[in-house]
C-alpha cells in the first residue's frame, strides 16, 4: 500500500520534473525565436534567400 509519505514524495518529484519541461520548453521556444531573428537579419543583408512558405 502507498503511504500518504511516499505520495507526496512523488507527487513532488513529478511536479519538480514538470517544471523543469516546462523550463526546457521556454529555452527552446526562445532559441527557435532567436534563429528566426537570425535568419531574418541574414535575409536583410542578403547573406540567405528567404523562406518559401506554403499558404
Amino acid at each position: 500500500m502507498v503511504t500518504i509519505e511516499d505520495a507526496t514524495a512523488r507527487r513532488s518529484s513529478a511536479i519538480k520534473l514538470m517544471e523543469q519541461a516546462l523550463v526546457e520548453l521556454d529555452a527552446m521556444d526562445d532559441a527557435l525565436g532567436a534563429m528566426r531573428l537570425q535568419h531574418a537579419i541574414d535575409v536583410v543583408r542578403g547573406e540567405q534567400e528567404p523562406d518559401q512558405q506554403a499558404d
